[in-house]
């Protein structure tokens, strides 16, 4: 079987609500964004490993530590517009959708993310994981997310769903598309689900296209706010994370 070329993009812009200039904030003696970085490139998956930002400081935080980085337009408005831009100039056959803010994702995940794509018919795919903790299910912030016995999502909602579960599956924003349906996918207009949902992977399920979930054990450290830096190196020093 013929070998798939995957790239890893990671869309960076330096703005952030909640956290202005949080990819270049220090945890454990690196910028986050330098952590994202490193743990796609260990994981051995990709053929290239993209910055693709708009931003000066990113891209010279990025060359500092030896990542490739392409400037992209300023008129992006979502990652996904941003990495479509860096794909079109791409030999590859599937383009993972990598977070700068995810500074920790293990080896495992991304292969495991990757390996549906065996199934020609998969086009797009992305990472759930269970949690049973009710407070966290109430978090709007926390994307839950219901699927069928093959594992293609039915729904992504801000709300909890299903209603009064003991477990809900949340997902975690890393994607591989192929890169046809990729491009194809930046064409279609925002659709009504998506909208009210503020959920750009409801405009998949809108048009039709089936989303292969792959559930993996746990979740994995986001950086959205100045706390969520502490949070996060307890985690990889729990798990011996260098």
């Amino acid at each position: 079987m013929k070998k798939l070329r995957a790239a890893g993009i990671i869309p960076a812009r330096f703005a952030s609500t909640r956290f202005p200039g949080k990819l270049l904030a220090n945890l454990n003696g690196k910028p986050v964004l330098e952590w994202a970085y490193l743990s796609a490139v260990k994981s051995k998956a990709f053929e290239k490993v993209i910055v693709a930002t708009d931003d000066y400081l990113i891209q010279r935080a990025a060359r500092s530590f030896g990542a490739e980085v392409l400037l992209t337009k300023r008129s992006h408005t979502s990652g996904t517009d941003r990495i479509v831009e860096v794909a079109k100039k791409l030999a590859c056959d599937v383009v993972v959708n990598l977070q700068g803010d995810h500074p920790f994702v293990p080896a495992a995940m991304i292969r495991n993310l990757l390996s549906v794509f065996a199934d020609k018919k998969v086009e797009v795919a992305t990472l759930v994981y269970p949690e049973t903790d009710v407070e966290k299910t109430k978090n709007p912030n926390l994307v839950k997310v219901v699927f069928d016995k093959n594992k293609n999502a039915l729904y992504f909602s801000r709300s909890t769903i299903p209603w009064d579960a003991k477990k809900a599956f949340i997902h975690i924003g890393l994607y591989a598309f192929r890169k046809k349906f990729l491009e194809k996918l930046v064409q279609e207009k925002p659709t009504p689900l998506e909208t009210t949902e503020k959920l750009e992977q409801l405009r998949i399920l809108e048009n039709g296209t089936p989303l292969k979930v792959v559930v993996v054990g746990e979740a994995v450290p986001s950086v959205d706010t100045p706390e969520d830096i502490a949070a996060a190196e307890q985690w990889a020093a729990e798990r011996g994370w260098k």
